[in-house]
């Protein structure tokens, strides 16, 4: 934490001379100490905005990590403080054609480094921001799975606008799609968070997804392997609602037709 207040400090120093190519060396070097390697065509920074062009993220060892054609940011560099109202500093978020790659090795390690982090001594400040994503996508490479057909999953034409502040009304829309095996699978949803009434809903719903890679990416047994099966007319809602001592409970329900499955069964020791 306080190597991340350091670098923040360092770029704010920076772009308050308006010296973008030092504000540039900042980030890099910022990034390096927590393993990242951070590139961008172009950078343009200032106390309350940031824009960053053909962003290019990978790990130390080079594997990729995150790319996007442009990112925005606006933020306040006040509540990054101790006492802050907004969690990271963060305003807005504005991302176009962002890639997340996440690859999990043979030996179950990530090419994404997580540094070791610990628990805030009092309370942590919530999100209080907008954020728009257009034409995102990810994918999942996982070696650790048994079948070919589970060690890859992805995402295409993710889009989201979110609206998230405290103690008011806000939510978000969004849609993406599956991809699996060549065959595409669009899903869309929305959110309600409403802390003056006091509940939450979220509903999220797709015409048909693929099961059997799926299945396959959860069992990862070679005892039971399903080859095919869609699931059909997905409606799922999770809710959030008061008690009678008025902390909100979680609720999960939904529907849907199953179609088709087929699971091959190996011999059973």
């Amino acid at each position: 934490m306080a190597i991340g207040l350091g670098v923040v400090a360092v770029a704010a120093a920076l772009a308050w001379a308006f010296s973008d190519p030092l504000a540039r060396l900042a980030i890099v070097e910022g990034a390096a100490l927590f393993g990242y390697r951070i590139e961008a065509k172009a950078l343009t920074l200032n106390l309350r905005h940031a824009t960053l062009v053909d962003v290019d993220v990978r790990s130390r060892a080079g594997e990729p990590i995150f790319t996007a054609r442009r990112v925005e940011l606006e933020y306040r560099l006040r509540d990054l403080l101790p006492g802050s109202r907004r969690r990271l500093g963060l305003v807005a978020v504005d991302l176009d054609r962002p890639h997340l790659t996440v690859i999990r090795h043979a030996d179950g390690s990530y090419n994404i480094p997580i540094p070791g982090t610990s628990q805030p001594s009092g309370p942590t400040a919530p999100f209080d921001l907008t954020l728009r994503v257009r034409r995102g996508s990810a994918v999942l490479h996982d070696s650790t799975r048994r079948f070919l057909d589970a060690r890859t999953l992805e995402l295409a034409n993710v889009s989201a606008d979110a609206s998230i502040h405290p103690n008011v009304r806000s939510g978000y829309v969004g849609a993406l799609t599956l991809v699996v095996g060549g065959r595409r699978y669009p899903i869309e949803g929305r959110g309600t968070f409403d802390d003056p009434r006091g509940f939450e809903l979220q509903r999220w719903r797709a015409k048909r997804i693929a099961l059997a890679p799926l299945l396959d990416y959860a069992v990862n047994s070679e005892s039971l392997h399903p080859t095919s099966g869609e699931l059909r007319d997905i409606d799922v809602r999770f809710a959030a609602i008061p008690d009678k001592d008025g902390a909100l409970v979680s609720h999960l329900d939904g529907t849907a037709l199953l179609d088709g499955l087929t699971v091959e069964i190996g011999a059973l020791a």
